[in-house]
């Protein structure tokens, strides 16, 4: 079946697809080649009209990108294929390795984000991939010189044009006296390759040295210099598996910055733990699969890797999807970008295989790294405002808890100065607003937000997708125009929210300008969180509780509708979740605010408010933060009466309200092993 197989890939358009940019955006497919050697003249003109169909300008034989099927592709007419140089002159040493390194260079390269690629994709013929930079190929169909200088080969499955060269690569390197290579292969089929090379050794009269590696899907294997290498999970029909490399970087903890070497020194020598750990996905590659290693949850990290390169041997509609998936392999149709992580599709309506969680304030004074962190940082203010501490703050509870969505560490209050009202957080007081704004001469004093007083969050956004991956949903959050008009207003935290309640009547017109221009203003806000990296995105209108029903209709709700129909009318696909403290009385009128989901407090009876909702509205919720301190199982059984009472549909789990001082991390661990 295989000969059959590899022999109508032979005369199939065939294509190799980079994936790029996973990180934050779409993805990018770039530079998909048809191979002239696998493909007749007829192959070549059908993918040619393929082109102008999709409106592609390929007049010179070059191709171009084109939007299909949520991606960007570029389509290309000629051949993805290294050079085949004469072989280099024998000798010994580094003089002998350089040599060859010179007389193997590639024509025509594939640069994308900071990495070259060189190698050839021949339908039916040979697969080799090969990246310089990190001395690695990916399959060896046959032995392209190009390959012999890496000193690593993975070897995805074994087929022949994708194993065939594996005894000619190794025995290269050692005609040329360079290092043994790093053979990686799949687990399964380490004995098979071991009795082969045993067979070419009989044949051939050399050594053939090498470090013959089996990796099973999900293994690892330490590279050396920062890199490390997984195998994940492909769908072909024979075993098979793909190939993730990472970059592993050590880096300074936020409260040594700035300390004397001599200082990190002892700490370091004493024991102290001075570094955090990043493992950034770089590059993966599938050889042949099915689409199906997209939705494969445990792939998560290889769809958010720099660049991803994966094999599309169908690449019009002379062979059906179908045709495709019954060799084993991914139609170029087949939609490429990933799927959202989980809180992201359960507030979108996607059908999900259990509710994701995360938990209001479960980055904060409960957890030990947090304490000892504000220590040596007093201020809020700076750990709100410097990137490197809001990173590190986010990221605490996802290295300890693994929750399905990350929050960035801020305060609803962190945009006002840069839409002109300064403010101070007195650490037993609260936050302080010293010029207050309670009648029109006040309004003079607002601007439009200024984003640059705010880039600390955006690059803070950046960097917690980046470390996240699509291992969570990355949120950022805001503040509703009436809870902070009350601090506006107020100048302080308040119980009875007096003044602002006066205003209502005494200068409603004040107040009306007011909350109109934070409406605006914090729309303009979460669209820059979301163009940084947030995937969902949390209004909090904490104090909408303390208005009566019609009165929050007056006062808050017109201008919660306000922001969210800015934002929807420029990011429609990012969901927003609207959460108000003391909300029993609101929620038919909360939904009416155009957001995807409502977050329950914990006074409300989950099958109550399922039942009050539209089923259209997604729910979050709502767990008593206090209930956290009760014996485990005690929490168990209430996230399970929770879960049960929202149903499977479009519910996020969480508290009712933010995690409480002095909570056991114990517990919040219990809370989201519960909920996996």
């Amino acid at each position: 079946m295989h000969r059959l197989h590899s022999m109508q890939r032979a005369t199939t358009q065939h294509a190799m697809s980079f994936v790029s940019g996973c990180g934050l955006t779409t993805a990018r497919v770039g530079e998909v080649g048809l191979t002239e050697e696998g493909a007749g003249q007829e192959q070549l003109e059908q993918l040619r009209e393929e082109c102008q169909r999709l409106r592609v300008d390929d007049s010179e034989g070059g191709g171009g990108w084109v939007d299909r099927g949520g991606c960007r592709l570029h389509i290309m007419t000629r051949s993805f294929r290294a050079s085949c140089s004469p072989a280099p002159v024998m000798g010994e040493g580094n003089k002998e390795e350089q040599h060859a390194e010179q007389s193997m260079k590639a024509p025509a390269p594939i640069d994308i984000e900071d990495y070259r690629f060189e190698g050839i994709s021949i339908g039916g013929h040979e697969t080799c991939i090969i990246v310089p930079k990190l001395k690695v190929a990916f399959d060896i169909g046959r032995c392209p010189q190009r390959a012999i200088a890496q000193d690593f080969l993975f070897i995805s499955h074994a087929h022949m044009d994708h194993i065939g060269g594996v005894a000619m690569y190794v025995a290269t390197r050692g005609l040329y006296k360079m290092k043994p290579p790093t053979v990686i292969v799949p687990k399964c089929i380490k004995e098979t390759v071991e009795k082969l090379f045993e067979v070419y050794r009989q044949l051939d009269g050399s050594e053939l040295k090498h470090n013959l590696i089996g990796l099973d899907v999900g293994e690892t294997y330490d590279m050396g210099k920062g890199l490390r290498a997984k195998a994940f999970k492909t769908y072909h029909v024979i075993p098979s598996q793909g190939y993730l490399i990472y970059s592993v970087r050590h880096k300074l903890k936020a409260e040594y910055l700035g300390l004397p070497g001599k200082d990190i020194k002892n700490l370091k020598d004493s024991g102290v733990e001075i570094t955090y750990t990043t493992i950034v996905p770089e590059i993966a590659f599938t050889g042949d699969t099915m689409a199906d290693f997209i939705v494969d949850e445990t792939n998560s990290d290889v769809m958010n890797a720099k660049v991803l390169i994966m094999e599309a041997t169908f690449v019009d509609d002379s062979m059906t999807v179908e045709h495709a998936r019954e060799y084993g392999h991914t139609h170029l149709s087949e939609r490429l970008s990933r799927p959202d992580p989980l809180l992201v599709q359960a507030a979108k309506g996607v059908s999900v295989h259990r509710p994701p969680a995360w938990m209001m304030r479960q980055a904060g004074r409960y957890m030990a790294a947090y304490r000892k962190l504000a220590e040596k940082h007093p201020s809020f203010r700076e750990r709100s405002e410097i990137v490197d501490l809001i990173v590190e703050i986010s990221l605490q509870p996802w290295k300890a808890f693994q929750p399905d969505g990350v929050i960035i560490f801020s305060d609803i209050l962190t945009p006002l100065p840069a839409i002109g009202i300064d403010f101070e957080i007195d650490e037993n007081k609260g936050p302080i607003i010293a010029h207050t704004i309670r009648e029109e001469e006040g309004l003079s004093s607002l601007q439009k937000i200024d984003l640059s007083n705010v880039q600390f969050v955006g690059d803070s956004l950046r960097i917690l997708r980046k470390e996240v991956g699509d291992g969570a949903a990355v949120l950022g959050f805001v503040g509703a125009p009436w809870t902070l008009a009350t601090y506006i207003v107020e100048g302080k935290t308040t119980r009875t929210y007096q003044v602002i309640k006066s205003m209502c009547h005494q200068s409603p017109k004040v107040l009306q300008a007011l909350l109109s221009h934070l409406s605006r203003e914090i729309a303009e806000y979460m669209i820059f969180q979301i163009e940084h990296g947030a995937q969902c995105v949390q209004i909090f209108d904490s104090w909408g509780g303390q208005l009566p029903p019609d009165q929050w209709d007056t006062w808050s709700k017109p201008y919660i509708q306000q922001a969210v129909r800015i934002v929807k009318e420029r990011c429609p696909d990012v969901p927003l979740v609207l959460y108000i403290n003391g909300n029993g009385g609101l929620l038919e009128r909360m939904q009416d605010t155009g957001v995807d989901v409502i977050g329950l407090d914990w006074t409300v009876d989950m099958a109550d408010g399922r039942r009050r909702l539209d089923k259209l509205v997604g729910i979050q919720g709502n767990v008593d933060p206090a209930l956290l301190f009760a014996p485990l199982p005690a929490i168990s059984k209430e996230i399970e009466s929770v879960v049960k009472k929202a149903g499977r549909h479009r519910h996020i789990l969480n508290l009712g309200h933010g995690v409480l001082v002095g909570t056991p991390e114990e517990s919040v661990a219990h809370f989201f092993e519960t909920a996996r």
